[in-house]
């Protein structure tokens, strides 16, 4: 079994996510300093292999790199959202403001680097923009960059409406960021569907 596996780019790059997600498992039982440094080589480790497989291989290094910091970036933006709505729930949510301003500070560079990413990644692979109309992969992929725009407004409404409003009105500021979050994360849900749509049911179109 093992061997099969080592002879495709995909097997490896299995081999290698496991080997990640092992690690970070390991990392829980370490000390503060270790564990920050194992839970990031567990990470990268799970980021490179996903480049070893799929459309990512396509471009070589170049879609390859691209790939990992568009998922580094969403691993940021996304990984804060279920933190954020644990927050939401306890009694005590004095520390959400500094929290959440302090996140959409940080959040500005990685948004942009997922837009760019994502855009540079979605251009190398279909060639041309015209086949985002003419293909199904186009199509879903279209639809997939309006789910992400929508997603992006709710995240702008959460940075320049909702989380200035927990100073002056905190029991109602919180109520409006937990539902903000729901959707944001509903909608994450959705997107993510149509992004395994785009990796397994739909072949790249070619120009």
């Amino acid at each position: 079994m093992l061997q099969l596996a080592i002879e495709s780019n995909s097997g490896v790059g299995y081999l290698i996510a496991a080997a990640g997600f092992v690690v970070m498992l390991v990392a829980h039982k370490l000390r503060p300093k270790a564990q920050k440094c194992t839970l990031l080589i567990g990470s990268i480790a799970v980021l490179f292999s996903l480049t070893l497989a799929g459309h990512a291989l396509l471009g070589k290094w170049l879609t390859q790199s691209l790939l990992v910091l568009h998922l580094l970036g969403i691993a940021f933006w996304l990984g804060a959202l279920l933190p954020f709505h644990w927050i939401c729930l306890q009694t005590d949510t004095t520390n959400l403001r500094a929290l959440a301003h302090r996140f959409g500070l940080v959040a500005l560079v990685y948004v942009g680097l997922i837009i760019i990413t994502g855009l540079a990644y979605a251009y190398i692979l279909l060639g041309e923009l015209s086949l985002i109309f003419t293909t199904s992969y186009g199509n879903v992929l279209l639809i997939k960059l309006f789910l992400v725009g929508a997603l992006l407004s709710l995240a702008a409404l959460n940075k320049f409406r909702i989380v200035p409003s927990l100073e002056q009105s905190p029991l109602r500021g919180v109520r409006q960021f937990k539902t903000s979050l729901q959707f944001e994360i509903a909608l994450t849900l959705i997107i993510l569907i149509a992004v395994s749509l785009l990796t397994t049911s739909f072949t790249l179109p070619t120009g």
